[in-house]
């Protein structure tokens, strides 16, 4: 290391060579040596800051290559050869006596000769100062100021430097500089200037663009040094000794009555009576930008070091105030402190660069300021970027940045700094204005550069959609600032590992006294949230568009932390067993999530607005991509859950669902009540993306309103939701094939669970894509009415039924969403089966939750089936679809869970089913079910396309009694007697009791379907007339009243018997049984209840067959990663180019040897025959 008498003698030389100098000006113009040896005293000069600059880079490289105790030491010798020197009491001294030269290099009425000596020495006093304050403050943060000795040291070390006079002087040089630079660049000083420029014979450009580069020097050292004295407070706290038997330091303080330290009250003194960070905000903001671009390099640079800094210290500035306010000190002199802290933070210099670094970082993010709806961001805040003190050009660092497509940085620096950078403008901005001294939300009183409440949402939003972009890797690249035309430029793409909103802003670690602080200061995505009090009509639309951003930022960085992309380690374990920092993005999440549906579902919702500004909220969800986000967070909870059932174990995986969890319940409310669309139209035969909408900023802007309506397109979030069904109703069908047991049973009790909060969003989507008008797909025609369906012959629904014809995007997903979900419904019926019911009416029990969730997902799935065989078209295309649906499987669970739940019980009267049911409370629900039931079994047996099904399902067995029924029509052996036991003995009879018309319903198809009165005549004809009949009852006029009186016989059947006939015909077999009637049905149904499922139909290939729909076609495929399905890598099957399949657990190898290697051929045709019908390009998406 230098030694220490070396620093000594280098300092002394390079003030001597500048005092040399500036006295050969102070003789003025006209006694200047021109002979030569002026010019020897400026190479002296020069010379001597050289090896000044030599010798601190040699201790800087000393100081990195030790232990943190070397680099300590190495600083503790430099500061002390300072103070030897003097260098400290001489920079003062000249830095007190600059403002008067300044101002008679200014005043227009002195000589050119002695304005031009005085300008002169003036460019060199402010370049000199600029460096030698640098090599004075620079090491004093070196030292750990979280270690109290430390701390200690750097105050005594630094005392010179910390007091009020100096920093009263720092900010004179300051404003001195700027002043200066401003005054050389006018033309009328320039032509003052010229003759003495002259005379020396020097270009009066070079010393004017230096002039511009020590400004930009000075705000640099402004930055630096509010960042040392805020810091230093900022630290005090955290370190502070805790007096004997005191719970945390703050108790401590208040009980011990301890005023304000001296130290820290120099400090703070030193820091608000000089106006230190008005001064550094004014020079950033208002540094002039040189002429030409390589006179900008080195100013931007340092610009950039400027607002980096004085963005940590307006953030460590916040912190101490609320430590201030929090700690509670008595005197005067700590309330004088709290009372001038908060004076200067919120002075509107520091408003007007907070705003200027906020369109800073949307500049890095590719968004224009003017982008923002209702124009200008900064209005209505007293200057916004364009000047601190009220005039001025707009500041040029970020414009200078964009032309370079290029974000400054540190030789070295990586993109985790920029994140933590963006993470300290939001906070130094939003947060200074919009968090309480309680870490609470607030509606910030007006003042000035304080922005007015719609402004403060629109910056919330602007903001959050920067770090949504940035954090996806949009917007400019990173650029390493070293001066010369010659210097290499490390370019690399802007793209966070993971991100800072959940962190503490500057990373500082606290004490425990201090943490609950701390986690309410660390959560920058609070910000992107209003207050109670900011719930205004006018902003709100802004402020759900700025949650939403917020939103895709969390998912993000939960994702980042959960592959491993994150920051360093953190304390804990969390997001899908990655480590992650308590009150991380997990928990980001969990508010980006409450504060998102708080203001959409909460009270009123959109419907509060008017219609201005209902239009505006839904183009801003639209924008920031909503419907993404809910695809990408269900992915995520897939994820976690998958992670947790594997290693069930580890307590990590466990707290991820917890964390994880509400992104899946919060799903289905926000799809139902906001306005998405789930078919966007295509253009050109192009298929469009699943994902849908302005995820990230990647494409929400592509495409306009007339191609996505609402809040965006979620067919994404179907595929995710159908894909899940598949894995969950495939995981329950492997569940009941197990024995039973009790780890078994919570098992199961778990994936019932997950399957009953998967049905409802999926099925209100196919719901909605069902009923979608004006798209070319199975469900574009008008529903023909009752008494034309009923009609004879098969009902023609619109153009092209009957045929073949192209299948939309939306058709493909309506099918996959329509599959999925019936076979969900149905391996989740059939589950419950087996699970206990609920035995009171008890709210908090837990299966009686389950079971209403089981009743009315159930009764859903069963009106969207039920909704398709009414409203089809009845081709080839839709038939397909239905028979994919399995809807014989469908009906056999609800069937038997209604069985299942209403046992029978002896001696208890006519009301013999439904006593369990009443006791607990859910009658109603679980009739729902069985009434779902008769009406889809009635809409089966009109359906031209499915009634010869339903006849096979309702005959005996083959080979059966009662004669073999009527018929055998279309349907194969192997699907008689699917259904006929469960209804004619179980399901019937119970809603004979509950609603005995649709009981008849059930009994009079199986009647006929046994061949009616006549045991065997009719046929499929009678079968198929009955079902047209009863159909035409139960959607007309009569049923309702039916239902009501309990009494009403129905309508005549094509045998001339009524539906009452029936239920007597029903009555006597069951008396014919003898008096062991009850117990023989209820072994029967027993037997029924515990059998397997029905196996399923085989589909025609032509609705397994998705050329349009990305998504993998395994249906036990559980790869959830990216933040949408359009993400995973798909390849296509070679064979038959019909179906996808993901690269994860070799899905196409376990398909094709489960059913694909069977179906190849076929789809292959099948595809064949699309792609003839649909010429062009086939769709990716």
């Amino acid at each position: 290391m230098a030694a220490q008498a070396d620093i000594i003698r280098v300092a002394t030389e390079y003030t001597a060579s500048v005092d040399a100098l500036c006295a050969a000006y102070e003789r003025g113009i006209d006694q200047l040596d021109t002979s030569g040896a002026l010019e020897a005293r400026r190479l002296a000069w020069q010379a001597s800051i050289g090896v000044m600059k030599d010798m601190f880079l040699y201790l800087e490289r000393q100081s990195r290559a030790g232990s943190g105790l070397q680099q300590a030491a190495c600083h503790k010798a430099w500061l002390a050869a300072v103070a030897e020197s003097g260098l400290e009491a001489w920079l003062q001294q000249r830095m007190d006596a600059l403002a008067a030269k300044t101002a008679a290099a200014a005043d227009a009425s002195a000589s050119p000769n002695a304005r031009y000596a005085y300008t002169m020495q003036s460019c060199v006093l402010y370049g000199t100062v600029c460096d030698l304050l640098r090599f004075v403050l620079a090491p004093l943060p070196v030292f750990n100021l979280w270690d109290g000795k430390q701390w200690t040291k750097a105050v005594e070390h630094g005392r010179a430097v910390l007091t009020t006079d100096f920093a009263t002087a720092v900010v004179q040089m300051v404003k001195g500089a700027l002043a200066h630079a401003l005054s050389m660049s006018q033309p009328a000083t320039q032509a003052a200037l010229q003759p003495g420029a002259a005379r020396e014979g020097i270009d009066l450009s070079l010393p004017t663009s230096g002039m511009l580069q020590t400004v930009a020097s000075a705000a640099s050292i402004a930055g630096l040094y509010s960042h040392l004295l805020t810091g230093l407070i900022n630290t005090h706290w955290a370190i502070m000794p805790p007096p004997q038997n005191a719970p945390n330091a703050a108790a401590a303080a208040a009980a011990a009555g301890q005023p304000l330290p001296a130290d820290v009250s120099q400090i703070l003194n030193a820091l608000t009576q000089s106006g230190l960070i008005p001064a550094a905000a004014e020079a950033i903001l208002r540094c002039p930008k040189p002429a030409g671009e390589i006179h900008q390099l080195k100013p931007a640079g340092d610009l950039y070091t400027a607002s980096c800094a004085f963005t940590e210290a307006v953030c460590y500035g916040r912190l101490s105030h609320v430590r201030l306010v929090r700690l509670g000190l008595p005197g005067p002199e700590a309330a004088r402190g709290r009372q001038a802290l908060a004076a200067a933070l919120a002075a509107p210099e520091v408003a007007a660069l907070g705003l200027a670094q906020l369109e800073r970082m949307w500049l890095r993010a590719g968004i224009k300021s003017e982008q923002g709806p209702g124009g200008s961001t900064g209005g209505g805040t007293g200057g916004g970027s364009g000047s601190a003190a009220g005039g001025g050009d707009k500041w040029w660092l970020p414009e200078y940045e964009e032309r370079q497509d290029g974000v400054f940085g540190h030789e070295g620096e990586d993109t985790a700094s920029l994140e933590d950078q963006h993470a300290n403008i939001v906070f130094a901005s939003l947060g200074l204005w919009r968090l309480s001294d309680a870490g609470t939300l607030h509606r910030p009183p007006p003042g000035p550069g304080v922005p007015k409440p719609r402004d403060m949402a629109r910056l919330a939003a602007r903001s959050a959609e920067a770090l949504s972009r940035l954090y996806r890797g949009g917007g400019l690249k990173a650029l390493t600032a070293e001066p010369g035309p010659g210097s290499s430029r490390a370019r690399r793409r802007v793209a966070h590992r993971s991100t800072a909103l959940a962190y503490d802003p500057v990373m500082t670690p606290l004490p425990a006294s201090l943490v609950p602080l701390t986690y309410t200061l660390q959560m920058l995505s609070m910000l992107f949230y209003p207050g109670p009090d900011e719930n205004d009509p006018a902003s709100l639309p802004l402020w759900m568009e700025a949650g939403a951003w917020g939103l895709a930022a969390s998912l993000d960085a939960v994702q980042a932390e959960a592959e491993g992309r994150g920051g360093p380690a953190q304390i804990g374990r969390g997001v899908l067993s990655q480590r992650v920092q308590p009150g991380g993005p997990g928990i980001a999440l969990q508010a980006a999530f409450g504060s998102l549906t708080a203001r959409v579902l909460m009270g009123r919702g959109l419907d509060a607005l008017s219609a201005a500004q209902r239009a505006e909220a839904v183009a801003g969800l639209r924008r920031a991509g909503l419907a993404a986000s809910l695809d990408h967070a269900l992915r995520l909870a897939f994820t976690a859950a998958d992670r947790a059932a594997a290693a069930p174990g580890l307590p990590d995986r466990q707290r991820a669902v917890e964390e994880l969890r509400m992104c899946s319940e919060a799903a289905w409310p926000m799809l139902s009540k906001l306005p998405f669309t789930y078919a966007r139209p295509t253009a050109g035969g192009a298929d469009g993306s699943a994902a849908g909408g302005a995820h990230g900023g990647a494409g929400g802007g592509a495409a306009g309103p007339s191609e996505i309506a609402g809040c965006g397109d979620a067919s994404g979030v179907m595929v995710t939701l159908a894909k899940r069904a598949g894995t969950v109703a495939t995981a329950l069908e492997v569940l009941a094939a197990s024995p039973s047991s009790d780890a078994r049973r919570q098992e199961r009790e778990l994936l019932d669970a997950a399957a009953f909060a998967l049905l409802p969003p999926l099925v209100d989507g196919a719901t909605r894509l069902q009923k979608r008008a004006g798209i070319e797909s199975a469900f574009a025609a008008p529903a023909a009415s009752p008494s034309a369906a009923s009609a004879p012959g098969p009902a023609v629904a619109g153009p092209g039924a009957g045929s073949s014809r192209e299948v939309t995007r939306a058709e493909e997903l309506l099918r996959y969403a329509a599959r999925s979900a019936c076979g969900l419904a149905a391996a989740a019926a059939a589950a419950s089966c087996k699970l206990p019911g609920p035995t009171g009416r008890d709210a908090r029990d837990g299966a009686r939750v389950r079971s209403l969730n089981t009743y009315k997902a159930l009764v859903s799935c069963l009106r969207l089936l039920e909704d398709a065989l009414l409203h089809d078209r009845p081709d080839d295309v839709t038939l397909a679809r239905l028979l994919a649906c399995q809807p014989h499987r469908l009906l056999a669970a609800a069937a038997r869970l209604v069985c299942a739940r209403t046992p029978w019980q002896a001696g208890r009267g006519d009301a013999s089913y439904w006593l369990t049911a009443e006791a607990s409370g859910t009658s109603a629900e679980l009739a729902a079910v069985g009434i779902a039931t008769s009406r889809v079994l009635v809409a089966c047996a009109a359906h031209p396309g499915l009634s010869a099904h339903a006849l096979a399902w309702l005959q005996p067995p083959a080979g059966g009694g009662a004669g073999g029924g009527a018929g055998g029509g279309q349907g194969e052996a192997a699907e008689r007697g699917q259904l006929q036991g469960l209804m004619w003995v179980g399901l019937g009879p119970r809603l004979l009791e509950f609603s005995p018309a649709h009981g008849g319903l059930v009994l009079s198809l199986v009647n006929m379907a046994r061949g009616g009165f006549g045991g065997g005549s009719g046929g499929e004809q009678h079968f198929v007339a009955t079902g047209r009949v009863l159909k035409d009852w139960v959607y007309g006029n009569s049923f309702e009243a039916a239902v009501s009186s309990r009494t009403n016989p129905g309508p005549a059947l094509p045998d001339g018997k009524k539906v009452a006939d029936v239920m007597l015909l029903a009555a006597m077999e069951k008396a014919a049984r003898g008096a062991n009637a009850e117990s023989q049905m209820a072994a029967e149904v027993a037997a029924m209840v515990a059998a397997a499922l029905p196996p399923p139909l085989a589909p025609p290939p032509s609705a397994l067959v998705m050329r349009r729909l990305r998504v993998c076609g395994f249906p036990g495929c559980g790869n959830f990663g990216g933040r949408s399905e359009t993400e995973l890598t798909l390849s296509t099957c070679g064979a038959c180019r019909a179906v996808r399949y993901c690269g994860a657990g070799q899905c196409q190898r376990k398909h094709w040897g489960a059913a694909h290697k069977a179906q190849c051929k076929a789809m292959a045709a099948a595809a064949q025959a699309a792609a003839e019908q649909a010429p062009g390009p086939q769709a990716a998406g």
